[in-house]
Formats: C-alpha cells, structure tokens, sequence
C-alpha cells in the first residue's frame, strides 16, 4: 500500500478516469452538522487566501482509500473508493452547486468546473461520471451532476446536501467580501488536504475497510456485515444487490437492518449471540463452513424474504389476516421486541405451511398472555430475552407449532403464572404500580373489549 497526501484537486483532475463507490459501502449519509462543518472549513480556507499573510495552508479533511477496480482498464483507469466516499460525494456536490450558481453568469467557468471535476467529457453511461456512487445512490446522484435540475427532489441525503451548498453560496456571493465564489472553488479544491492511501492489486481491501477508524460515521454491524457479503460476491454482486439488497435496504432502516440479521443468527439456531457481536458471529459461520458465492447469495434471498415478516412485526397492518393483525397489533403496543425470535419463527412455520393463520393467532395469544401474567404476577423480566431466543432452538419437533410453544412456555423454569397465582395477584398487588402505562393500558383495554359493549370505546382517543 501507499499513502501521500493530496488535494482534491489533485485526485480527481487530469485524464478520464472514475472512482467507484462499491456495493458494500452504505448510502450517503452526511447530515447537516456534518455538512455546516465542512462549510465553516471552507470558509476558513477561502478567507485565508486572500490573506497576505498566507503561506498556502491547508486544513485535513481526512483519508481516501483506493483500490484498482476489477473493471479497471490501460486507457481509463477506474479506482473502487474503500473508505472516503462520504467526503469525495460532498465535495462533488459542493462543486456541482459552484456550477450551477455561476452558469448563468460565467458559463465557461460553469464549463471548467464540470470538466475538471465531476464529469469524463469524452465517455458516455455511467463512464460520464468521474465519481459513480453506489447503486442507491446513482440515479440522483447523477441528476445534479448533469444538471441543474430545476425541479429539485427532496428527502435524501444527496439532495439534502445539494440544497444545502446552494444555500450558502447565495448567502456568501458578495463580491466585496473575502469568500466570494471561485475562493471557495479555490478553497474546495485546493485547500482541503486529503490522505490517498492506495492498495496494490492483491492487498485485502475488506480488512483495509474493516480496520478503518477515521472521523466519519461509526461504521454499524449491518454495515460491517455488507462490507463482508458484497466483497466476497464478485460474479453476482450487481445481480444480488439490485434483486434482494436494494428491496431491503428500502423497506428497512439501518437498525432495523441490524435488527433483522441478528433475528436470522438466532432463528438459525445462534441463540446465546449478541446484537453487538452479530457481524463477528455471522463472518465466523460463513468461514466455519467455506461458504463461496452460492452461500453468500443464499443468506441475503433469505434476508430479504424474512424482511417480509420483520416489517408485519414493526407495521401490523401490513398483515393481511385480521386475528394475526389484531395479535400483532397488542404485541406491538405492549413493546414486546423482546419476543421477536418467537414472533419471526411462527410468521416463518406459517410461510411454509407447518400451521394456518387461525393457529398462528392462537400461538400469538399464548405470548401474549405469558407476558400479561408475568407482568401482573410481578414476575421479574430480566430472563425475557433468553426465554424467546431460545424458542427457535428449543421448540419440540414431536407436536404441531402451536401446541409445541404453548408446552415451551409452560415449563418450569419459564414461569407462567396460571390461574391460581392470576386470581392471588389482581386481589393483592396493586396493579397501577408495575409495568409500563401502555401494557396497563392494553390490559385495561381488553377487559373492556371483552363485555362487548354495543358501543365501544374509542381507545385512540384514549
């Protein structure tokens, strides 16, 4: 490897060539006090070059790590962008913003800007961009670097960001003060030092990108995890990532993402696992059994076909039979996620036709009543979590579904109150002082439901 300091400048200008965000890398994700410190950077930069005083300094705004693309060719080199995306995007968009502001005014500066540092005049497709970011990102993406766009989208990060460089350049454009427009070009392009460290062909990027503690985001264990799953997928990668990743990573936030892979270890029989500790697990099984391309595809089809049922879990209504939504419903309202390994198995036996929809509901009451009592019998609940990521493991396989986790959590160690010990707490312990208002709530709630009043309560407005 070898690392030199540059300038962006430096990076990017010259002949045709393209950094290529890979699929691993997460979406881009600055927020605004991200962005708000990158601009006071600028601005500091910006006014320092019209200092006399001014001996060229620069402020360091962090590392690039690059590494040869497997597309890379003699003619137009291509560089996979291993850790720096966050800062080469902003900067591109900065720039684009630059562009634009000055297009009406200086159409050849407008001109200059775009071809020294956004765009390969000479190439078409996705070649036209000199920096291509991942996929759910590049269709945006290119929108402002081929712009301007006059109908400017709204939600994402990019455009966030995009408005943002807008923004502060209307504020700034006074040309009596010191950071007028092409000082913060001059500022953006050439002040801003960056670090390139530069892989050699062979050199393993995935423990390059693993290691890496830089002042960006904290990189999550979903993040980690697809770093992992994307490197190892060469031939299919695009495939895999357009059919099963990019569904999934709209239907689910990052820690929902998480959340979701640490289900599929214990589900898989993983149950002693920690959330914290989910990618290290799941890397150990996939080195433990030599898993190749085919095993690697096979865990993100199941990711994503499980993402169906964790969504029901998050979203009730999205379950298409009322009992399974109504049980699914109180479960979400009591705050049950602790539950989830149990919830995940039985919405997974139904897919596969081991129980109907009418016993997945009468399974779900059996949770939810282990739950109620517990929480009425003032049964402590620090055992909860091992009790429900057990049951994937510990389920009998002599018995139907229902029956089967009913005999679970009626066994000894798991401490369901049955009706004795119900009707001994409720005359006894005084009910409005333990658990959480919502789980009284609902307790409260269903005794009302079940006398069956002609005209129910409107428990919303509540």
């Amino acid at each position: 490897m070898q690392a030199k300091e540059t300038l962006f400048a430096d990076l990017m200008q010259g002949r045709a060539q393209q950094f290529q965000v890979p699929l691993y890398q997460r979406t881009y994700s600055w927020a605004e006090k991200h962005l708000n410190q990158l601009w006071s950077d600028i601005l500091e930069q910006a006014v320092l070059l019209e200092s006399p005083e001014d001996k060229g300094s620069t402020h360091f705004l962090g590392s690039v790590v690059l590494a040869p693309s497997p597309q890379n060719d003699a003619t137009f080199p291509r560089w996979l962008v291993v850790d720096g995306q966050q800062r080469l995007t902003t900067l591109s968009l900065a720039l684009a913003a630059i562009r634009d502001h000055v297009t009406d005014t200086a159409p050849l500066e407008a001109q200059r800007i775009d071809e020294q540092y956004l765009i390969n005049k000479w190439k078409s497709g996705n070649d036209h961009l000199r920096l291509l970011p991942t996929q759910a990102d590049r269709a945006q993406f290119a929108a402002y670097i081929r712009g301007p766009l006059t109908d400017q989208a709204t939600g994402s990060s990019i455009a966030t960001a995009y408005a943002f460089f807008r923004k502060k350049l209307i504020e700034a454009d006074d040309p009596a003060a010191l950071q007028d427009i092409f000082r913060i070009e001059q500022a953006v392009t050439s002040r801003l030092a960056l670090v390139a460290v530069t892989a050699e062909r062979g050199d393993n990027v995935h423990r390059i990108f693993e290691s890496l503690n830089n002042t960006g985001l904290k990189l999550s264990q979903a993040d980690l995890l697809r770093n992992y799953l994307f490197m190892r997928l060469q031939a299919r990668g695009e495939h895999v990532y357009e059919t099963y990743w990019l569904p999934l990573q709209k239907s689910l936030n990052n820690d929902e993402l998480e959340q979701l892979m640490w289900l599929q270890l214990v589900l898989d029989g993983d149950d002693r696992v920690r959330r914290q500790d989910l990618y290290a697990a799941q890397q150990r099984r996939f080195e433990d059994t030599k898993a190749g391309e085919a095993e690697i595809e096979a865990y993100i089809r199941e990711l994503h076909r499980r993402s169906t049922h964790f969504r029901r879990l998050l979203h009730p209504e999205e379950e298409p039979d009322p009992a399974v939504r109504d049980a699914l419903r109180r479960l979400n309202a009591w705050q049950a996620a602790v539950t989830y390994p149990a919830l995940m198995l039985l919405l997974d036996r139904r897919e596969h036709g081991e129980l109907d929809s009418t016993e997945t509901a009468r399974a779900l009451t059996y949770i939810e009543s282990f739950l109620v009592r517990r929480m009425i019998c003032r049964v402590p609940t620090n055992n909860l979590n091992r009790i429900f990521q057990a049951v994937p493991g510990q389920l009998p396989l002599d018995v139907p579904v229902t029956e089967g986790l009913h005999r679970l959590l009626s066994s000894q160690n798991r401490f369901w109150p049955d009706d004795t010990e119900l009707r001994e707490k409720i005359r006894t312990a005084p009910f409005y002082q333990y658990g959480r208002w919502q789980q009284r709530k609902l307790v409260l709630q269903r005794l009302e439901e079940s006398y069956g009043h002609p005209e129910p309560v409107d428990f919303a407005a509540a």
